[in-house]
């Protein structure tokens, strides 16, 4: 049986520390010691994007087509001068992010779930939704040949793209923001969260209120959507508690978590166990 990541590897690995230490936290398995983990073995479910047959994989088109070039991507914005105050990305570039950031949202292994339980349907096409209204009706169900549909479902019409959703990701634009900090970025099972709080030019000389959803791609680099007129820049963020803020945030809405340093990932499961009871 194959490990699916609904946060792929190459994401999960800049999240480690100097010395190459993940911390891992999963709130369904509280017994369990918080201790350095190898990226291959956490953030998974087994065939979670796989047919029912087993011809097809979600997470063989995720590998090739979406996982590998966000890759190539993210070392290019990386590499790029640490005094740069803008990133030209070409459209391919704005296409595939804005592709990455949608299936980052839609590939997670709760999503049904989720969507059934919030009545979040917006972001959704005729397909998708009536994908949830068969979900809905056979939740509970134990006959195996619905269980079985009900998987295909999920893998095959809850992961598929939605044009329309990913052209307005890229119209919005897309920000580079730099943790100058030294509080590291946690990575979360839901790692696409809000963001509120100051952001300072390359320069430092000007100043930036946002409220924008993010994606911390490493311990130390956050995607941020928009706004328009900070499409490109290059900004930072240089306030700790900002960071604490934003990581307590994606700790709150997920149910497991990931960072280099230890403590964080203690205070904040412990924030979890409240939380949740």
């Amino acid at each position: 049986m194959s490990k699916h990541h609904f946060v792929p590897q190459l994401i999960l690995k800049r999240f480690r520390s100097e010395s190459g230490e993940l911390f891992y936290f999963n709130l369904d398995q509280p017994e369990k010691p918080i201790i350095s983990r190898n990226p291959g073995t956490i953030f998974y479910f087994r065939n979670l994007n796989t047919l029912a047959d087993r011809t097809q994989t979600r997470e063989q088109q995720f590998g090739e087509k979406l996982d590998t070039p966000f890759d190539a991507l993210l070392k290019r914005i990386e590499m790029a001068n640490e005094h740069a105050s803008t990133i030209s990305l070409t459209e391919g570039e704005r296409a595939l992010a804005a592709c990455f950031l949608y299936y980052q949202w839609s590939r997670r292994p709760t999503i049904v779930e989720d969507l059934l339980s919030n009545g979040s349907m917006e972001a959704l096409d005729d397909g998708e939704k009536e994908a949830i209204r068969v979900l809905s009706e056979g939740m509970g169900s134990c006959d195996p040949e619905l269980a079985e549909f009900l998987h295909n479902v999920r893998a095959m019409s809850l992961v598929h793209m939605n044009p329309d959703v990913v052209k307005d990701i890229q119209n919005r634009g897309l920000c580079i923001v730099r943790n100058e900090t030294g509080q590291p970025f946690i990575i979360g099972s839901k790692p696409i969260s809000r963001h509120v709080g100051l952001l300072h030019s390359i320069t430092g000389e000007t100043k930036y209120e946002v409220d924008q959803m993010c994606f911390a791609v490493s311990s130390n680099l956050m995607l941020m959507i928009g706004p328009i007129d900070l499409d490109g820049r290059v900004l930072k963020i240089v306030n700790a508690a900002a960071v604490r803020t934003y990581n307590k945030g994606v700790a709150l809405q997920s149910r497991m978590i990931a960072g280099p340093d230890r403590n964080d990932i203690i205070a904040l499961s412990n924030l979890l166990h409240r939380s949740k009871i």
